[in-house]
């Protein structure tokens, strides 16, 4: 019932959303004649079914493959998005298109890709990782013998290391295993934890207030979790009124997220309050990449400057971040 309860907060939240509350200002509002790739400064990249479009402050560039790849300045296996409807992890392939769903969980350099793998006739987890034509199977059991039952793989921790959760004992846990089999657990977490998802190298999860009875389905406060590799968890943030729907997180630690109620939230030692919004990702300015209404945003924590990029398309598509000194 928890996780049913997410899945149809999250859906309610994504659509809880208004129209802009200020003009834009720095990005246009539809797409402007094709730029050349000296004035653009890329901030990120959309595709959809009209191919790939490189977004920048100066204006909208559509990609060609392969001679635009320089403009990324990064390998694309290395490139992370979202789907612009579901907020979904999605991939970048080649010709600039989604990567399939069977390339499994990229590494952070690209190298390497993490799949799910059926289980031992004991119920021991393995999990599948994949480097080019080559595959490793990892089993997953601890020094002591003991397997990890119910195993899923949920990312990376670094290039070298990957996380599971599963069960090895009746606590449910997330696991750091190497890639020559070496498993540790790291911390616990609820076996009602909901939104579990690797960020930037770390474990979050949010969890809610169980409901008074069985009919009574659980509600605030809502409190996100982060854990990191060395086993440290956080309270990063309570909301005691409503639930915690969908969050983004940058390397440097600030947080972006959404509430039931369609409120919309920044953490950088403070919360600041952004109105109201879906979030996609954290750029590397600070500025929160968001959905509005049927608009694609971009907004400025710090001042309030909320800029309407284009109309989404009405196919849908995903949006992938660059990094700083992307096309420069």
């Amino acid at each position: 019932m928890f996780l049913t309860v997410f899945i149809v907060l999250g859906v309610v939240a994504a659509a809880y959303v208004t129209a802009p509350k200020s003009a834009p200002k720095d990005l246009p509002k539809n797409e402007p004649a094709l730029v050349v790739e000296e004035d653009i400064k890329p901030i990120f990249l959309l595709v959809d079914d009209s191919g790939a479009r490189l977004v920048g402050s100066d204006g909208i560039k559509a990609l060609k493959w392969p001679d635009d790849v320089k403009l990324l300045n990064q390998p694309l296996s290395t490139m992370s998005g979202r789907d612009i409807r579901s907020g979904e992890r999605i991939y970048l392939a080649t010709d600039f298109v989604r990567a399939p769903v069977t390339d499994g969980i990229h590494s952070p350099d690209g190298r390497r890709s993490l799949h799910p793998y059926q289980a031992k006739p004991d119920g021991t987890g393995m999990v599948e990782v994949r480097l080019g034509d080559s595959s490793q199977t990892l089993v997953l059991r601890l020094s002591s013998g003991r397997g990890v039952r119910d195993a899923r793989p949920l990312g990376w921790w670094d290039d070298e290391t990957l996380a599971v959760v599963g069960f090895a004992t009746s606590t449910r846990a997330v696991f750091a295993v190497s890639l020559s089999e070496s498993l540790r657990v790291v911390a616990p977490i609820p076996d009602d934890a909901g939104g579990l998802e690797m960020q930037n190298g770390q474990v979050w999860y949010v969890t809610l207030q169980p409901g008074e009875g069985l009919e009574s389905p659980p509600g605030p406060p809502s409190i996100l979790h982060r854990i990191t590799l060395d086993g440290e968890g956080t309270d990063v943030v309570e909301e005691k009124d409503t639930v915690i729907a969908q969050y983004r997180t940058s390397v440097d630690g600030k947080v972006v997220y959404n509430t039931y109620d369609g409120g919309l939230f920044y953490l950088n030692n403070t919360k600041i309050p952004m109105g109201e919004g879906v979030p996609l990702d954290i750029l590397y300015d600070g500025r929160v990449l968001m959905k509005h209404d049927l608009q694609l945003m971009v907004k400025d924590p710090e001042t309030g400057q909320e800029d309407m990029v284009m109309q989404l398309p009405e196919n849908g598509g995903a949006v992938f971040a660059i990094q700083k000194n992307g096309g420069m």
